[in-house]
């Protein structure tokens, strides 16, 4: 019997220890490029420069920023072949400061939101792709990325390259710029982000005088006045951000990306395993958040993260510089583009 359970115990632990790994990789989901999608000129000749991308799940639609070609990419999401562009953006000539387009966003009102080079968010007709107008934020240079308020009809839009920079709110019915708003000591704005749950705009800020790792600003959509700053991690230098379940905000980071308490901006989970994130997004089909770290110099990938439990799954190798991600909440396939190659889809297996 003593020898019975000397040999019981290690047979016991090497079970519950192969149980346990096998649990592990059996939750560890295992993404698969399914798809490349290319269009004309699609992949650009050379180095590719593009912006931001979106899925419009209900309308089947893959829209994408890229101004190598001075366009607005249209893909159908069921066949993954190239439809049609919207043109009549700057492009790009060697200024990232004047490039377009750039910020993209589809609204509850079938209309497409671009910011583009020279300052300006020009609106189309989802349907008819037909030009709506064409609105200054009253800068220099770019008018960068783009969020939308359904419920108090408003789109805020940054422009980031301007000294100051600076976040034009634009009503959406009378398309009229009805304010602007600077943030003390911004050196810089990336993601403007609406939030639902609080109501209030989240701004991503890269750097302040007060803040070297940067700060996300709280703004009331009614006054579109400063109403808070949450201070940031040294290393953070936030760019993309996402609203997940209850009251998450992810946070892409120039470092490690963070998990903000948008009740209080404390910091309730940082992610290791993935760094130099521009893009994020979170995909309310599978219950994940997707960051484009394409520019980690280490490893250019695609990070996963369990937007429940705060875990890392995995991360998906993709070309350096695929900075853009966007996730289709009715098939959970993500799309990034990538240097040489097209807009890559992939999927879990």
């Amino acid at each position: 019997m003593r020898h019975l359970r000397y040999i019981g115990k290690p047979l016991l632990l090497l079970t519950l220890f192969f149980s346990f790994t096998a649990n592990t990789y059996a939750d560890t989901p295992n993404y698969q490029l399914s798809a490349t999608m290319q269009g004309p000129n699609i992949p650009a000749f050379g180095f590719w420069v593009f912006d931001t991308s979106w899925v419009d799940a209900s309308a089947h639609r893959y829209y994408f920023s890229d101004s190598s070609n001075a366009r607005v990419d249209i893909f159908d999401t069921d066949t993954h072949q190239y439809l049609n562009s919207l043109s009549g953006f700057t492009g790009y000539h060697n200024n990232s400061g004047t490039k377009g387009p750039d910020g993209l966003l589809v609204d509850d009102q079938h209309r497409i939101w671009a910011g583009d080079g020279d300052s300006t968010v020009k609106v189309f007709n989802q349907d008819s792709l037909e030009p709506i107008t064409t609105i200054s934020t009253g800068g220099k240079a770019r008018a960068d990325e783009l969020t939308y308020d359904a419920q108090d009809h408003l789109l805020a839009v940054t422009n980031g390259s301007e000294v100051p920079p600076f976040v034009s709110f634009i009503d959406t019915q009378t398309y009229q710029v009805v304010s602007r708003l600077s943030i003390p000591g911004a050196n810089g704005i990336e993601q403007p982000h609406w939030d639902p749950i609080s109501q209030h705009f989240l701004i991503a800020i890269p750097t302040t005088n007060d803040h070297p790792g940067g700060e996300i600003a709280v703004v009331d959509p009614l006054t579109r006045s400063l109403l808070t700053t949450y201070p940031l991690p040294d290393a953070c230098q936030p760019s993309g951000l996402a609203s997940g379940p209850g009251r998450h905000l992810l946070v892409g980071c120039d470092g490690n990306p963070v998990v903000l308490d948008t009740r209080n901006g404390n910091v309730v989970a940082t992610i290791s395993q993935v760094s130099s994130i521009d893009q994020v997004w979170y995909n309310s089909g599978d219950r994940r958040y997707y960051l484009a770290a394409g520019r980690d110099p280490a490893s250019p990938s695609i990070g996963v993260i369990d937007a429940e439990s705060l875990q890392w799954l995995t991360n998906i190798p993709v070309a350096p510089n695929s900075h853009s991600v966007a996730v289709d909440a009715r098939t959970n396939q993500v799309y990034v583009p990538e240097i040489g190659q097209g807009i890559d889809v992939y999927c879990a297996q």
